[in-house]
């Protein structure tokens, strides 16, 4: 059975040839990940991130953003293996969406200030708390 991340054969579109210069959110999410994935911490692997941004949902992981889904599957292992309780992720997602924003991976409003796109980035995050896996 072939999973969401497996288009071999199927039409995906011109490919995007361009550099991409990553933005302030893909580098603290890579961050994270190295830090997670470190060997010499091994909370999780290489291979453990990529199944879990292989099993998000069809409509997660072609609607995310390259980094939206890492983040994603780092907040699932990181519930996954005990690292972090999902409840208490959730209540720290819910508390910083009513705080001052930090720089997200979309484009900001004139005023700075968080918008719905934000909103949709940390349910990132959100969709793991609740069930300790990606949001189906």
């Amino acid at each position: 059975m072939s999973g969401v991340h497996d288009m071999g054969g199927e039409p995906a579109g011109p490919l995007e040839l361009e550099e991409h210069t990553p933005g302030e959110f893909d580098q603290r999410v890579d961050a994270m990940l190295r830090l997670l994935a470190h060997p010499a911490r091994g909370y999780f692997t290489v291979d453990a991130m990529r199944r879990s941004i292989e099993s998000l949902p069809p409509s997660d992981y072609h609607g995310l953003a390259y980094y939206e889904r890492w983040l994603r599957a780092v907040a699932a292992l990181a519930v996954e293996r005990g690292l972090v309780d999902a409840r208490a992720l959730e209540a720290r997602v819910a508390a910083m969406a009513k705080a001052d924003p930090v720089p997200g991976p979309r484009d900001r409003s004139a005023t700075g200030r968080r918008d719905a796109a934000d909103d949709e980035v940390g349910s990132c995050a959100t969709g793991v708390a609740a069930t300790g896996r990606p949001a189906r």
